[in-house]
């Protein structure tokens, strides 16, 4: 294949036209080598494209036809706090309420979960972990072996802030994770809502702009989305959790 044009897959994307004809064919050639070289252990798709392809990382993402079977996905970091055999897993919207629950006993029997930036958000982290691609990072517990198992095997609940964009997010989860539900907290929450010195509206003054109503595919999140309908309340008001049993039992529990 060496020397030979580049089909389709290997094709520079339209940006690329703007480069100058040198680096049109040592982008060229470099999508060669990503055919012809083997992948090696270890390398992910951001060194595997790093080595082959004009130093560059992340060029392997304007040609995923051109990528081949067998290179790692980039790994993403998530915190986690907890036993290695949790009772329940929580994950958690904000790293503050990460924070928070770290300190204090309900992480003796649960893990805690939240994601850490870098392509890794509270959304995707369900596909993501599906994928292979999440790595566990300790902050306080036992390192977690094997996240798709746990979530596979174990009660797992989401916890973020009761507004629209908060119920969208658990959707997405609950695709990846079908099992996840949200925590009996959300009772109170709801409560909040109601009350206007204990929840603010859709304002920008309150970083609440540009919320999407959810599917609301699910009778709870249908009930919940109308509780916040106007207003909203982020999960860091609830702090400091005293009931514990409210994060891991179902809402309406």
């Amino acid at each position: 294949m060496a020397g030979s044009a580049p089909d389709d897959a290997l094709r520079p994307a339209p940006e690329g036209r703007e480069l100058a004809d040198e680096d049109l064919a040592a982008l060229v050639s470099g999508l060669m080598k990503v055919r012809e070289q083997p992948v090696v252990p270890g390398e992910d798709r951001y060194i595997f494209s790093a080595r082959r392809v004009m130093g560059s990382s992340k060029v392997i993402d304007r040609f995923p036809a051109a990528e081949p079977a067998g290179v790692q996905p980039r790994p993403l970091f998530a915190v986690t706090a907890g036993p290695r055999d949790p009772r329940a897993i929580l994950l958690v919207e904000n790293p503050s309420v990460f924070s928070s629950l770290i300190q204090t006993t309900f992480i003796e029997e649960n893990l805690t979960l939240c994601a850490f930036g870098y392509g890794l958000t509270i959304e995707n982290i369900g596909d993501r972990i599906k994928d292979g691609a999440v790595l566990a990072c300790a902050a306080a517990g036992e390192r977690p072996k094997d996240l798709p198992y746990l979530l596979e095997s174990r009660p797992a609940f989401f916890w973020g802030d009761l507004d629209l964009e908060g119920l969208r997010i658990f959707e997405t989860l609950r695709r990846a994770i079908p099992t996840i539900q949200l925590p009996k907290i959300y009772e109170e929450m709801a409560l909040r809502a109601t009350k206007r010195e204990l929840s603010h509206p859709y304002s920008s003054l309150f970083d609440k702009t540009g919320h999407r109503y959810p599917r609301c595919d699910d009778p709870v999140v249908e009930t919940l989305a109308r509780a916040c309908a106007e207003r909203a309340v982020d999960q860091e008001a609830l702090l400091p959790i005293e009931a514990f049993g409210d994060l891991t039992r179902p809402y309406g529990l």
